[in-house]
């Protein structure tokens, strides 16, 4: 199978390297990892800093050496799936998800493989993307990764 007319992932295929992101507070930190920030604290952010380190491409092996970092930020009522190459995805919240996770759905992240992708950011920040398409065959690709909140 070949995935090469994917578009924002950069084919899934390019090793990219994180680039600085913001630090985040000790405290909030602390709080994140003890437990003592609510679920639906985690979910309220406008901005996340994400980093996509597994991929799955459809019944292949995993792989764990893609390094795939975006920015999630709120816009109006959806959210911009920004890539280090400055390509834009736009995301909705998916109705009836539940209260305490992220959980966005997005027709735009990969309009030539005529794909629909689905993203969740869970408590704590264990974050999945997946993707089902066309590519040139039916198939799905998913990453994992983390996804924790942006101080701005």
């Amino acid at each position: 199978m070949d995935l090469r007319t994917c578009r924002l992932s950069g084919c899934f295929e390019r090793v990219r390297t994180f680039r600085e992101r913001p630090k985040l507070p000790p405290v909030l930190i602390l709080a994140v990892f003890t437990g003592l920030l609510p679920a639906s604290a985690f979910a309220a952010s406008d901005n996340y800093a994400c980093n996509f380190t597994r991929e799955c491409l459809g019944q292949k092996p995993c792989s764990d050496e893609i390094i795939f970092p975006v920015t999630l930020e709120r816009h109006d009522d959806g959210w911009k799936f920004i890539t280090m190459d400055d390509e834009i995805a736009m995301f909705q919240p998916l109705p009836g998800a539940p209260d305490d996770a992220l959980v966005l759905i997005s027709a735009t992240f990969d309009p030539d493989g005529r794909a629909v992708s689905l993203m969740t950011v869970n408590p704590g920040g264990q974050t999945f993307l997946s993707t089902h398409g066309a590519f040139p065959e039916p198939a799905v690709v998913t990453h994992h990764g983390t996804c924790t909140p942006e101080v701005k």
